[in-house]
């Protein structure tokens, strides 16, 4: 309560003063100081207290913005130091993935179209030795063709002289039994 009372009557006693500047200057506006100190008494007062409030909250505000550049240097910076370095190193590591990733496929490519040109290759091998295979067996098919061609045609050579032969042989057997036919039959008349 004191301190109110003093803080008042220091500004009481430098309104007065304002107020006497005010009343002797030939600009002077008497009635609008004289009105306003009327009609807002309290107000010096808060002005007052204002005033020493922001006196004694300079060394906080001081304080405040020393936490705040420190901080700012030796938490944050290096913060954002690390941040920075790491967006960096996942860049580059998402880079050299990808750079494998083309790498990758490109060997994938290349050894696909190795594959691809290989498989036509032993395709072009297989089918030479095919087609060889297909002219061997056809020569051997020829020979045993032959072969057998000659051997039937002996075998008919010998199976014609066999039937002459035979045929010959008939003939003059068939002459004999004749004749003993004819005796057999001239023999039993009587």
């Amino acid at each position: 309560m004191v301190e109110a009372a003093e803080a008042a009557a220091r500004v009481d006693g430098a309104a007065r003063g304002v107020l006497n500047y005010w009343v002797k200057s030939p600009l002077a506006d008497p009635l609008g100081l004289l009105a306003r100190s009327l009609l807002f008494p309290k107000m010096d007062v808060v002005l007052a207290q204002l005033g020493d409030l922001i006196v004694r909250s300079l060394p906080t505000l001081f304080l405040v913005l020393l936490l705040h550049f420190y901080l700012k240097a030796v938490f944050y910076g290096p913060l954002e130091k690390a941040l920075a370095d790491r967006k960096e190193a996942t860049t580059g590591t998402r880079k050299a993935a990808d750079e494998a990733l083309k790498a990758a496929e490109a060997k994938a490519a290349e050894y696909e179209a190795k594959i691809r040109d290989a498989r036509g290759q032993i395709y072009k091998e297989q089918e030479a030795i095919r087609t060889q295979l297909r002219q061997q067996q056809a020569a051997a098919v020829a020979a045993v063709k032959a072969h057998s061609d000659g051997a039937i045609r002996e075998a008919r050579a010998t199976v014609a002289a066999e039937v002459a032969d035979a045929t010959a042989g008939l003939a003059s057997r068939g002459e004999q039994l004749a004749s003993q036919i004819a005796q057999a039959v001239l023999a039993g008349r009587p």
